[in-house]
Protein backbone atom coordinates (compact mmCIF):
# COMPACT_ATOMS: atom_id res chain seq x y z
CA UNK A 1 0.00 0.00 0.00
CA UNK A 2 1.15 3.34 -0.83
CA UNK A 3 2.05 5.63 1.99
CA UNK A 4 -0.65 8.37 2.46
CA UNK A 5 0.38 11.70 3.26
CA UNK A 6 -1.16 14.57 4.35
CA UNK A 7 -0.59 18.29 2.66
CA UNK A 8 2.38 18.82 4.99
CA UNK A 9 3.85 15.54 3.26
CA UNK A 10 3.56 13.70 7.01
CA UNK A 11 3.35 10.22 6.54
CA UNK A 12 1.71 8.00 8.25
CA UNK A 13 1.88 4.18 6.93
CA UNK A 14 4.72 2.76 5.25
CA UNK A 15 5.26 1.69 1.77
CA UNK A 16 6.78 -1.72 1.94
CA UNK A 17 6.33 -3.36 -1.79
CA UNK A 18 7.82 -0.19 -3.91
CA UNK A 19 11.40 -0.09 -5.23
CA UNK A 20 13.57 2.62 -5.89
CA UNK A 21 17.28 2.74 -7.76
CA UNK A 22 19.91 5.19 -7.11
CA UNK A 23 22.56 5.64 -10.07
CA UNK A 24 25.58 7.23 -8.83
CA UNK A 25 28.91 6.85 -10.61
CA UNK A 26 30.24 5.77 -7.18
CA UNK A 27 28.77 4.33 -3.57
CA UNK A 28 29.88 3.65 -0.54
CA UNK A 29 30.37 4.86 3.38
CA UNK A 30 33.47 6.31 3.63
CA UNK A 31 32.59 8.74 0.84
CA UNK A 32 31.70 11.97 3.17
CA UNK A 33 30.21 14.75 0.45
CA UNK A 34 29.09 15.37 -2.71
CA UNK A 35 26.48 14.02 -4.62
CA UNK A 36 26.89 10.43 -3.46
CA UNK A 37 27.06 10.93 -0.21
CA UNK A 38 23.60 12.75 -0.56
CA UNK A 39 22.37 9.97 -2.94
CA UNK A 40 23.28 7.23 -0.08
CA UNK A 41 21.48 9.35 2.89
CA UNK A 42 18.22 9.40 0.79
CA UNK A 43 18.89 5.94 -0.06
CA UNK A 44 19.19 4.35 3.96
CA UNK A 45 16.50 6.25 5.01
CA UNK A 46 14.03 5.15 2.42
CA UNK A 47 14.72 1.65 3.75
CA UNK A 48 13.98 2.15 6.80
CA UNK A 49 10.52 3.28 5.62
CA UNK A 50 9.77 -0.07 4.42
CA UNK A 51 11.08 0.57 0.58
CA UNK A 52 13.34 -2.01 -1.25
CA UNK A 53 16.29 0.38 -2.70
CA UNK A 54 19.42 -0.06 -4.73
CA UNK A 55 21.99 1.47 -5.57
CA UNK A 56 23.78 1.11 -9.34
CA UNK A 57 27.52 2.32 -9.35
CA UNK A 58 30.98 1.39 -10.34
CA UNK A 59 33.81 0.13 -8.49
CA UNK A 60 34.94 3.27 -8.67
CA UNK A 61 36.58 4.95 -5.44
CA UNK A 62 37.23 8.54 -6.42
CA UNK A 63 36.78 11.01 -8.90
CA UNK A 64 40.09 12.18 -10.18
CA UNK A 65 40.87 8.64 -11.98
CA UNK A 66 37.84 6.15 -11.08
CA UNK A 67 39.95 3.93 -10.24
CA UNK A 68 38.78 0.70 -8.92
CA UNK A 69 38.40 0.37 -5.35
CA UNK A 70 35.58 -1.64 -4.31
CA UNK A 71 34.96 -4.81 -5.37
CA UNK A 72 32.54 -6.13 -8.27
CA UNK A 73 29.22 -7.53 -7.34
CA UNK A 74 26.54 -7.35 -5.01
CA UNK A 75 26.84 -6.47 -1.48
CA UNK A 76 24.22 -5.03 0.91
CA UNK A 77 25.22 -1.71 2.56
CA UNK A 78 22.86 -0.38 5.86
CA UNK A 79 20.28 -2.10 4.24
CA UNK A 80 20.90 -1.14 0.58
CA UNK A 81 21.42 -3.51 -2.39
CA UNK A 82 24.39 -2.11 -3.98
CA UNK A 83 25.45 -3.24 -7.39
CA UNK A 84 28.95 -2.39 -8.39
CA UNK A 85 30.20 -2.56 -11.88
CA UNK A 86 33.65 -2.10 -13.57
CA UNK A 87 34.64 0.63 -14.94
CA UNK A 88 35.67 0.46 -18.51
CA UNK A 89 37.42 3.33 -18.58
CA UNK A 90 38.44 6.51 -16.32
CA UNK A 91 39.26 9.48 -16.97
CA UNK A 92 41.73 9.79 -19.64
CA UNK A 93 44.68 11.87 -19.85
CA UNK A 94 43.15 13.81 -22.79
CA UNK A 95 40.19 14.61 -20.58
CA UNK A 96 42.33 17.93 -18.67
CA UNK A 97 43.16 19.26 -22.36
CA UNK A 98 40.33 18.32 -23.94
CA UNK A 99 38.04 20.08 -21.20
CA UNK A 100 39.68 23.28 -20.87
CA UNK A 101 39.04 23.61 -25.00
CA UNK A 102 35.07 22.29 -24.79
CA UNK A 103 34.31 24.30 -21.60
CA UNK A 104 35.49 27.55 -22.92
CA UNK A 105 32.97 27.11 -25.57
CA UNK A 106 30.52 25.07 -24.02
CA UNK A 107 27.28 26.84 -25.59
CA UNK A 108 28.87 26.56 -29.04
CA UNK A 109 29.91 22.66 -28.64
CA UNK A 110 28.78 19.84 -30.61
CA UNK A 111 26.72 17.53 -29.60
CA UNK A 112 29.81 14.95 -30.85
CA UNK A 113 32.21 16.88 -28.61
CA UNK A 114 29.82 16.94 -25.76
CA UNK A 115 29.64 13.36 -25.95
CA UNK A 116 33.35 13.16 -25.94
CA UNK A 117 33.86 15.19 -23.41
CA UNK A 118 31.60 12.65 -21.34
CA UNK A 119 33.56 9.75 -22.26
CA UNK A 120 36.92 11.05 -22.10
CA UNK A 121 35.19 12.17 -18.61
CA UNK A 122 34.14 8.88 -17.43
CA UNK A 123 33.18 7.14 -15.94
CA UNK A 124 32.37 4.43 -18.45
CA UNK A 125 30.97 1.68 -17.46
CA UNK A 126 28.70 -0.67 -19.76
CA UNK A 127 27.58 -2.64 -17.45
CA UNK A 128 26.59 -0.54 -15.12
CA UNK A 129 24.23 0.81 -18.13
CA UNK A 130 22.69 -2.54 -18.93
CA UNK A 131 21.84 -2.91 -15.34
CA UNK A 132 20.32 0.20 -15.50
CA UNK A 133 18.13 -0.80 -18.22
CA UNK A 134 16.97 -3.98 -16.80
CA UNK A 135 16.20 -2.82 -13.41
CA UNK A 136 12.34 -3.45 -12.30
CA UNK A 137 12.53 -0.35 -9.78
CA UNK A 138 9.56 1.68 -10.19
CA UNK A 139 11.83 4.75 -10.38
CA UNK A 140 15.45 5.74 -10.99
CA UNK A 141 16.77 8.37 -9.80
CA UNK A 142 20.43 9.58 -11.18
CA UNK A 143 22.16 11.56 -9.04
CA UNK A 144 24.07 13.72 -10.69
CA UNK A 145 23.71 14.87 -14.21
CA UNK A 146 26.97 15.44 -15.22
CA UNK A 147 28.56 11.85 -16.03
CA UNK A 148 28.43 8.82 -18.18
CA UNK A 149 25.81 6.98 -17.01
CA UNK A 150 23.57 9.36 -16.65
CA UNK A 151 24.24 10.51 -20.41
CA UNK A 152 24.08 7.46 -21.59
CA UNK A 153 21.31 5.22 -19.83
CA UNK A 154 18.41 8.10 -18.76
CA UNK A 155 17.16 7.93 -22.14
CA UNK A 156 16.62 4.54 -21.95
CA UNK A 157 14.81 4.49 -18.83
CA UNK A 158 13.14 7.90 -19.46
CA UNK A 159 9.61 6.95 -17.86
CA UNK A 160 10.60 6.13 -14.89
CA UNK A 161 13.54 8.90 -14.35
CA UNK A 162 14.40 11.03 -11.05
CA UNK A 163 16.87 13.47 -11.98
CA UNK A 164 18.51 15.07 -8.93
CA UNK A 165 21.20 17.43 -10.65
CA UNK A 166 23.32 19.02 -8.19
CA UNK A 167 23.60 21.51 -10.82
CA UNK A 168 25.95 24.85 -10.36
CA UNK A 169 25.93 27.31 -12.91
CA UNK A 170 29.43 25.87 -14.66
CA UNK A 171 30.51 25.32 -18.17
CA UNK A 172 29.67 21.56 -18.89
CA UNK A 173 25.67 22.29 -18.04
CA UNK A 174 25.74 24.17 -21.03
CA UNK A 175 26.72 21.59 -23.26
CA UNK A 176 23.81 20.48 -26.17
CA UNK A 177 23.78 17.03 -25.17
CA UNK A 178 21.84 18.06 -21.35
CA UNK A 179 19.09 19.78 -23.30
CA UNK A 180 17.76 16.17 -24.15
CA UNK A 181 18.42 15.04 -20.04
CA UNK A 182 16.81 17.58 -18.35
CA UNK A 183 13.62 18.31 -20.93
CA UNK A 184 12.67 14.82 -21.21
CA UNK A 185 13.07 13.78 -17.19
CA UNK A 186 9.74 13.54 -15.87
CA UNK A 187 10.89 14.26 -12.02
CA UNK A 188 13.57 16.72 -11.15
CA UNK A 189 14.80 17.35 -7.56
CA UNK A 190 16.17 20.09 -6.58
CA UNK A 191 18.70 21.12 -3.29
CA UNK A 192 17.66 24.47 -3.56
CA UNK A 193 15.24 27.51 -5.45
CA UNK A 194 18.54 29.14 -6.55
CA UNK A 195 19.57 25.71 -8.66
CA UNK A 196 15.88 25.36 -9.93
CA UNK A 197 16.24 29.01 -11.10
CA UNK A 198 19.34 28.16 -13.04
CA UNK A 199 18.54 25.41 -14.64
CA UNK A 200 14.89 26.86 -16.13
CA UNK A 201 17.15 29.73 -17.27
CA UNK A 202 18.73 26.97 -19.40
CA UNK A 203 16.41 24.38 -19.94
CA UNK A 204 12.58 24.12 -20.76
CA UNK A 205 11.23 21.95 -17.95
CA UNK A 206 7.67 22.93 -17.44
CA UNK A 207 6.99 19.22 -18.45
CA UNK A 208 8.58 18.01 -15.34
CA UNK A 209 7.39 17.64 -11.76
CA UNK A 210 9.87 19.31 -9.39
CA UNK A 211 10.58 19.53 -5.86
CA UNK A 212 12.94 21.60 -3.49
CA UNK A 213 13.95 18.95 -1.36
CA UNK A 214 17.02 19.66 0.04
CA UNK A 215 19.07 17.11 2.11
CA UNK A 216 18.27 16.23 6.10
CA UNK A 217 19.96 16.48 9.16
CA UNK A 218 20.28 13.99 11.81
CA UNK A 219 20.28 14.85 15.57
CA UNK A 220 23.78 16.34 16.73
CA UNK A 221 25.41 13.93 19.05
CA UNK A 222 25.11 15.15 22.64
CA UNK A 223 28.18 17.28 23.81
CA UNK A 224 31.04 14.95 24.74
CA UNK A 225 33.93 16.32 27.33
CA UNK A 226 36.42 16.72 24.33
CA UNK A 227 36.38 20.37 23.07
CA UNK A 228 37.02 22.32 19.88
CA UNK A 229 39.90 24.09 21.41
CA UNK A 230 41.86 20.51 22.49
CA UNK A 231 41.34 19.50 19.00
CA UNK A 232 42.81 22.49 17.84
CA UNK A 233 45.57 22.85 20.40
CA UNK A 234 44.32 26.04 21.48
CA UNK A 235 44.13 27.59 24.98
CA UNK A 236 40.94 26.55 26.95
CA UNK A 237 38.44 29.04 25.57
CA UNK A 238 40.04 30.52 22.98
CA UNK A 239 38.18 31.71 20.51
CA UNK A 240 37.95 31.01 17.08
CA UNK A 241 36.08 30.69 13.64
CA UNK A 242 36.16 27.54 11.31
CA UNK A 243 35.67 26.04 8.14
CA UNK A 244 34.32 22.33 7.34
CA UNK A 245 35.06 20.06 3.94
CA UNK A 246 37.58 20.23 1.96
CA UNK A 247 40.90 22.09 2.08
CA UNK A 248 41.25 23.43 -1.47
CA UNK A 249 41.66 26.96 -3.46
CA UNK A 250 38.68 26.07 -5.31
CA UNK A 251 36.66 25.63 -2.37
CA UNK A 252 37.58 29.55 -0.56
CA UNK A 253 39.65 28.37 2.03
CA UNK A 254 42.83 30.10 0.95
CA UNK A 255 40.72 33.30 0.28
CA UNK A 256 39.45 32.57 3.67
CA UNK A 257 42.65 32.47 5.40
CA UNK A 258 44.19 35.44 3.67
CA UNK A 259 40.60 37.58 4.80
CA UNK A 260 41.52 36.15 8.30
CA UNK A 261 44.60 37.00 7.99
CA UNK A 262 44.43 40.73 6.69
CA UNK A 263 41.59 40.94 9.55
CA UNK A 264 44.46 40.14 12.43
CA UNK A 265 46.56 42.85 11.24
CA UNK A 266 43.93 45.41 11.45
CA UNK A 267 42.20 44.53 14.64
CA UNK A 268 43.78 43.51 18.15
CA UNK A 269 41.02 40.28 18.15
CA UNK A 270 43.44 37.26 18.14
CA UNK A 271 40.87 34.96 16.53
CA UNK A 272 42.68 31.83 15.04
CA UNK A 273 41.04 29.60 12.20
CA UNK A 274 40.07 26.52 11.54
CA UNK A 275 40.39 24.41 8.50
CA UNK A 276 38.62 21.33 9.20
CA UNK A 277 38.34 18.42 6.07
CA UNK A 278 40.67 16.31 3.82
CA UNK A 279 43.30 18.69 2.08
CA UNK A 280 44.08 18.89 -1.35
CA UNK A 281 45.56 22.77 -1.24
CA UNK A 282 46.53 24.21 1.70
CA UNK A 283 47.22 27.74 2.60
CA UNK A 284 50.88 29.12 4.21
CA UNK A 285 51.31 27.54 7.73
CA UNK A 286 50.38 30.36 10.16
CA UNK A 287 50.16 30.07 13.86
CA UNK A 288 46.75 30.95 14.52
CA UNK A 289 45.88 28.60 11.05
CA UNK A 290 44.66 25.08 12.51
CA UNK A 291 44.39 22.65 9.31
CA UNK A 292 43.24 19.03 11.10
CA UNK A 293 42.94 17.11 7.58
CA UNK A 294 40.25 14.43 7.89
CA UNK A 295 38.57 14.00 11.83
CA UNK A 296 36.60 11.82 13.90
CA UNK A 297 33.00 12.56 14.10
CA UNK A 298 33.04 13.24 17.72
CA UNK A 299 36.02 16.32 16.62
CA UNK A 300 34.15 17.47 14.14
CA UNK A 301 31.31 18.09 16.41
CA UNK A 302 33.26 19.10 19.24
CA UNK A 303 34.97 22.03 17.06
CA UNK A 304 31.94 22.61 15.64
CA UNK A 305 29.85 23.24 18.79
CA UNK A 306 32.58 25.26 20.65
CA UNK A 307 33.73 27.54 17.45
CA UNK A 308 32.38 31.44 17.28
CA UNK A 309 31.21 31.52 13.67
CA UNK A 310 31.19 28.98 10.65
CA UNK A 311 32.15 30.36 7.91
CA UNK A 312 31.62 28.70 4.27
CA UNK A 313 34.43 30.13 1.67
CA UNK A 314 32.76 27.96 -1.02
CA UNK A 315 32.03 29.85 -4.34
CA UNK A 316 30.16 26.44 -5.45
CA UNK A 317 27.77 24.92 -3.21
CA UNK A 318 24.85 22.91 -4.55
CA UNK A 319 23.40 22.49 -0.76
CA UNK A 320 25.74 23.16 1.62
CA UNK A 321 25.34 19.99 4.91
CA UNK A 322 28.17 21.86 6.98
CA UNK A 323 25.50 24.94 6.97
CA UNK A 324 22.19 23.00 8.53
CA UNK A 325 24.72 21.57 11.12
CA UNK A 326 26.28 24.21 12.27
CA UNK A 327 22.87 25.72 12.71
CA UNK A 328 21.47 22.45 14.56
CA UNK A 329 23.66 23.58 17.11
CA UNK A 330 23.14 26.94 17.07
CA UNK A 331 26.35 27.90 14.93
CA UNK A 332 25.79 31.14 13.04
CA UNK A 333 27.11 30.77 9.64
CA UNK A 334 28.85 33.37 6.97
CA UNK A 335 28.84 32.54 3.97
CA UNK A 336 30.08 33.49 -0.06
CA UNK A 337 28.22 35.71 -1.69
CA UNK A 338 29.28 34.30 -4.72
CA UNK A 339 27.51 30.65 -3.69
CA UNK A 340 23.88 31.20 -4.95
CA UNK A 341 22.75 27.89 -2.15
CA UNK A 342 24.33 29.28 0.93
CA UNK A 343 23.11 32.64 0.09
CA UNK A 344 19.93 31.40 -0.31
CA UNK A 345 19.84 29.75 2.71
CA UNK A 346 21.33 32.84 4.70
CA UNK A 347 18.23 34.83 3.53
CA UNK A 348 15.39 32.35 4.15
CA UNK A 349 16.24 32.00 7.55
CA UNK A 350 18.32 34.80 8.39
CA UNK A 351 20.98 32.97 10.89
CA UNK A 352 23.86 34.24 8.90
CA UNK A 353 25.56 37.01 6.89
CA UNK A 354 26.77 36.88 3.30
CA UNK A 355 29.74 38.70 2.32
CA UNK A 356 30.39 39.44 -0.96
CA UNK A 357 34.94 41.22 -0.03
CA UNK A 358 37.01 41.73 2.29
CA UNK A 359 35.04 44.54 3.88
CA UNK A 360 32.26 42.82 4.03
CA UNK A 361 33.66 40.41 6.18
CA UNK A 362 35.56 42.53 8.37
CA UNK A 363 32.13 43.70 9.21
CA UNK A 364 30.24 40.58 9.86
CA UNK A 365 32.94 38.92 11.87
CA UNK A 366 33.88 42.39 13.77
CA UNK A 367 30.02 41.91 14.69
CA UNK A 368 29.49 38.80 15.36
CA UNK A 369 32.60 37.98 17.18
CA UNK A 370 31.71 41.29 19.62
CA UNK A 371 28.18 40.85 20.21
CA UNK A 372 27.12 37.67 21.93
CA UNK A 373 23.62 38.67 21.78
CA UNK A 374 23.43 38.82 17.62
CA UNK A 375 25.47 35.55 17.87
CA UNK A 376 23.35 33.82 20.33
CA UNK A 377 19.77 35.08 18.12
CA UNK A 378 21.77 34.33 14.24
CA UNK A 379 22.18 30.63 15.94
CA UNK A 380 18.74 30.11 17.26
CA UNK A 381 17.16 31.06 13.71
CA UNK A 382 19.26 28.66 12.40
CA UNK A 383 18.24 26.03 14.38
CA UNK A 384 14.67 26.65 14.28
CA UNK A 385 15.25 26.77 10.13
CA UNK A 386 17.03 23.43 9.95
CA UNK A 387 13.94 22.12 12.71
CA UNK A 388 11.09 23.22 10.18
CA UNK A 389 12.76 22.62 6.38
CA UNK A 390 15.58 20.05 7.32
CA UNK A 391 15.24 16.98 9.70
CA UNK A 392 15.31 14.13 7.78
CA UNK A 393 11.59 12.83 8.86
CA UNK A 394 10.65 16.10 7.40
CA UNK A 395 12.75 15.44 4.02
CA UNK A 396 11.95 11.93 3.45
CA UNK A 397 8.00 12.57 3.87
CA UNK A 398 8.33 15.00 1.35
CA UNK A 399 10.28 12.63 -1.56
CA UNK A 400 8.10 9.90 -0.72
CA UNK A 401 4.96 12.19 -1.55
CA UNK A 402 7.25 13.26 -4.42
CA UNK A 403 7.75 9.93 -5.85
CA UNK A 404 4.17 8.38 -5.11
CA UNK A 405 1.54 10.95 -3.54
Amino acid sequence: MSQQLDAQGNGNQITSHKKISFVTPRFGSDITGGAEFAARMIAERLVKRGFTVEALTTVAGDIAKWEPKYDEGLSVENGVKVSRFAVDQGRSRDFASFSRKIEFFAKSATKEEALEYIRLQGPVSQGLIDAISQTDADFIAFYPYLYHPAVHAMPKVASRTVLHPAAHDEAPLYLPIFKDIFENTNRIVFHTYAEEDLVRSVFRISQARRIILGLGVDPAPPPSKLTGQEVLGLAPEEPYICALGRVDTLKGTTMLADFVSAYRDRHRNSVSLALVGPVAVAPEEKSWLKITGQVSEDEKWAVLRDCSLLVSPSYYESFSLVLMEAWSVGIPVLVNGRCAATTEHVHRSKAGVVFQNYPEFEIALETILNHQAIRDELGQKGKLYVEKNFTWSVVIDRYINFLFG
